[in-house]
C-alpha cells in the first residue's frame, strides 16, 4: 500500500509540502525529511498492528504527510485546523481522492488527542522523529518513550520502533534528502540498501 501511495497521490502533496516551506522561508525542519519518516513509521505501525485496510491506511497515510502543511513557522504547531482545510480543499482539488477515503478525517487535525488507533499512530510518529537534529531535544538518549501512546504495555515493541526510527533519521536527515522525491529515495534505500530491523 505504501508504493501505491508513493506513486500515485504523494508527488502532488510532496510539492505542497515544497510550496509551504518556500512561502512562509521555514527551516525546514518540519518539511520533506520529518514527514517521510512520519510516514514510513506509521507503516511500521500498521504491520504491528495489523492494519491492512487499504483505504485506513491510505487514509492515515495522506493525514500524516498534511499534518504541518499549515504551519507559518517551526514551533509549536498551532496551525491545526488550518492544515486540515488545506488538506480537505488540495484532496479534491488537485489530488481528486475519492471523499469516502477522506471522511472524517478531520478528527485526525484537530483532536490530535482523541482515543483511536489512528489518532494514536500519527501522534506517536510525530513524537518518534522529534529524535532529528534541529528540535534541541537530544536525538536517542534524550527520547522519553512515556510520550508515546501505543505498546505501553509491550515496551520491546516501542524499543524497536525507537531504534529502527533513530536509525532511519541518521539515515536520511542530510540536506541532500529534502526535497520532492524524499520519501520515494528513503522508500527504496531501506528495501535495498539499509539494514533497518524493525
Amino acid at each position: 500500500m505504501l508504493e501505491q501511495f508513493i506513486k500515485t497521490y504523494y508527488p502532488a502533496i510532496a510539492d505542497k509540502i515544497e510550496k509551504q516551506q518556500n512561502t512562509y522561508g521555514l527551516a525546514r525542519i518540519h518539511s520533506h525529511r520529518h514527514i517521510s519518516r512520519c510516514i514510513i513509521y506509521s507503516d511500521w505501525y500498521c504491520k504491528f498492528l495489523g492494519i491492512q485496510d487499504k483505504k485506513e491506511r491510505l487514509k492515515l497515510y495522506i493525514a500524516i504527510a498534511f499534518h504541518d502543511i499549515g504551519r507559518q513557522f517551526e514551533l509549536e504547531d498551532v496551525w491545526e485546523n488550518q492544515s486540515y482545510e488545506i488538506y480537505v480543499n488540495y484532496l479534491f482539488s488537485v489530488i481528486k481522492v475519492d471523499k469516502k477515503i477522506v471522511n472524517n478525517a478531520k478528527e485526525l487535525f484537530i483532536n490530535k488527542y482523541e482515543k483511536s488507533v489512528l489518532n494514536d499512530i500519527i501522534h506517536d510518529v510525530d513524537c518518534l522523529d522529534i529524535m532529528r537534529s534541529g528540535t534541541g531535544k537530544g536525538g536517542i538518549m534524550g527520547f522519553d518513550k512515556n510520550y508515546l501512546n501505543l505498546f505501553k504495555e509491550q515496551p520491546y515493541l516501542q524499543d524497536r520502533l525507537i531504534s529502527g526510527a533513530w536509525q532511519l533519521i541518521n539515515l536520511s536527515d542530510a540536506d541532500e534528502f529534502d526535497n520532492v522525491n524524499c520519501l520515494k529515495i528513503v522508500n527504496q534505500k531501506i528495501k535495498d540498501e539499509w539494514q533497518i530491523v524493525i
